[in-house]
């Protein structure tokens, strides 16, 4: 399983990293175990900033990325990740402009797609009133991954106030553990996960 670990803060480091995950029931267990693979550690820049990000490379290794929540660059020295919006709802998020799941994710060329990011904290309604979370993907899926092109999955995730880090921690590794086994068992196959957002508040809190 890789993790793309990335804070909102003006600029950090965003790390991948392999971890496996924690054991759950086998009602949750994809049908195709996951392949467990090595990435050793890679990083990069998250940032609002350019600037910002050019002043932190100077304080350790090397960053080969950037990415900034949009899709124009800002920290020239790396390769820019985008997130494309549709153009008149960014307010509400929106992933992609008006056309079918399947015309969206299967015209990128040799691009690599990141699936809309699902959130811990959803309560199961969207901002346009249909599901989210979870429920969501596998209707937006709707049982036929083969049709779609995506190649990894976007996360969010936001804890509660008033527990500790190690608990936190912990919260945070159950919830992707978790995240693994059914977007795994979604799409059929063993998925990278993009952790986009991660904070030990609720949303809306700094992330």
């Amino acid at each position: 399983m890789k993790l793309a670990i990335l804070t909102a803060a003006t600029a950090f480091d965003a790390l991948v990293f392999s971890a496996p995950a924690p054991a759950s029931s086998s009602a949750l267990a994809p049908r195709h175990p996951p392949h467990r693979r090595s990435y050793g550690i890679k990083k990069g820049f998250a940032y609002n900033d350019g600037g910002a990000a050019s002043i932190l490379a100077s304080y350790s290794g090397k960053r080969s990325w950037a990415y900034n929540w949009g899709a124009a660059p800002n920290a020239p020295n790396y390769q820019q990740i985008p997130m494309h919006w549709a153009p008149t709802a960014t307010a509400t998020r929106t992933p992609s402009g008006p056309c079918s799941r399947a015309t969206g994710l299967g015209s990128w060329g040799g691009a690599k797609l990141v699936c809309p990011a699902i959130s811990s904290w959803d309560t199961g309604r969207g901002f346009t009133g249909g599901p989210s979370g979870f429920t969501w993907l596998r209707q937006f899926v709707w049982g036929d991954p083969g049709r779609l092109r995506c190649d990894a999955q976007a996360l969010d995730w936001h804890g509660v106030y008033g527990r500790s880090g190690a608990h936190q921690a912990k919260l945070f590794m159950d919830y992707i553990g978790y995240a693994h086994e059914v977007v795994n068992n979604v799409f059929d196959r063993d998925m990278d996960l993009w952790i986009t957002e991660f904070s030990p508040g609720p949303s809306g809190t700094l992330t």
